[in-house]
This record gives C-alpha cells, sequence and structure tokens, in this order.
C-alpha cells in the first residue's frame, strides 16, 4: 500500500465519494509527509512572509507540533492511504494561547470539507488540551480559508506577532466560547 501521497486522487466508483480519514500524524513516521505537504503549500502561495524558519521548520519535525503542547493532522485518501492535506497546531509563549499553522489541501482535493474537518479538528483538540485561545494568520487573498475560520469563531484581532506584514489577517478563537456553542447546538 502505497503512502507517498500523490497529488491525483484515485477513480471512484460512480455515485460513491471518495473516503477520507483523518488522523493524528506520528512522527517519525509521517515527517517526511508533512514535509512533503508543507512544502505544496509553499508552492501553492505567491507571498513569502509567513516562511521565516520555514526549512528549520520541516527540518526539525515535529518541532512546536509535539504533543502534548502542540499537534499536526493529516487527511488521507481511505484506500491507498495518500496525504490529501495538513494542519498543524503549535503552543505560543504566554500560557494558555496556541496557534494553527499550515492548514493545506493539495488541488486535486479542494471543495470536499477537508480544510474545514481539518480545522475542526485542531480546535476540538485545542480545546480538549485546555488552551483558552486558539490563533492563526491568514493570507488576505486566502478567501475559502477565511470564510472556514469565520464558521468556526473566528474572530480577526490586530497582530500577535513583532513583524506584521502586509495582506496578513490574524484571527483569534476564544475557546471557552467556542465549548459553549457547541453545547448549545442541538
Amino acid at each position: 500500500m502505497s503512502r507517498s501521497g500523490d497529488r491525483s486522487p484515485p477513480p471512484r466508483a460512480a455515485g460513491r465519494p471518495e473516503e477520507v480519514r483523518l488522523e493524528e500524524a506520528r512522527f517519525p513516521e509521517d515527517a517526511e509527509t508533512l514535509r512533503r505537504l508543507l512544502r505544496a503549500y509553499r508552492s501553492a502561495l505567491a507571498a513569502e512572509p509567513c516562511f521565516a524558519g520555514f526549512e528549520s521548520e520541516l527540518a526539525g519535525l515535529p518541532g512546536d507540533y509535539a504533543r502534548p503542547r502542540g499537534n499536526a493532522w493529516l487527511v488521507r485518501r481511505g484506500g491507498d492511504g495518500g496525504a490529501l492535506g495538513c494542519v498543524a497546531l503549535r503552543p505560543l509563549e504566554a500560557t494558555g494561547l496556541c496557534e494553527m499553522r499550515r492548514l493545506y489541501v493539495v488541488e486535486a482535493a479542494r471543495g470536499r470539507g477537508l480544510g474545514r474537518r481539518l480545522s475542526a479538528r485542531a480546535v476540538e483538540w485545542a480545546a480538549a488540551a485546555g488552551y483558552r485561545t486558539l490563533r492563526l494568520d491568514t493570507l488576505q487573498s486566502m478567501a475559502v480559508a477565511r470564510g472556514i475560520y469565520a464558521r468556526l469563531g473566528f474572530a480577526e484581532v490586530p497582530s500577535y506577532v513583532h513583524d506584521p506584514q502586509a495582506g496578513v489577517v490574524y484571527l483569534e478563537l476564544d475557546l471557552a466560547h467556542w465549548r459553549r456553542r457547541q453545547q448549545e447546538r442541538p
């Protein structure tokens, strides 16, 4: 069974959606798969501001994404296990704060709700891990991702980094408020 994660989905039976599974990344087993996805993410973006220290981040995986304070997830095809997307979460310096990073879905798998599923998993995990606030930054131009974050309850906030970049939007989610909203849903 291949775990190379080629970018094209396998043929599907007529009328049947492709099965996918969302999994925590295992290290060191999934480090190369995550590196490949993150390099594709970088290639897909024309802007460079969010890639300071990127190669060091990849070389040091899991780095800040290591449990118990961080985590990373992969979404895979059900049949061959090929990787279709990823997201990661890392602690920030202040107690109770964490940051969602590197949400990416390969182009061939977009439009199927995988970015939403990955983001929701990161939010759920952050809340269960006891974080109070989840932050992220995204590009103004990433309308689909910004829509996902808005539906999850993220709100725009001033920059929380020392060197804010033009075109970058900073978002934050109060996890206690998010938990209450989840409990109120039927």
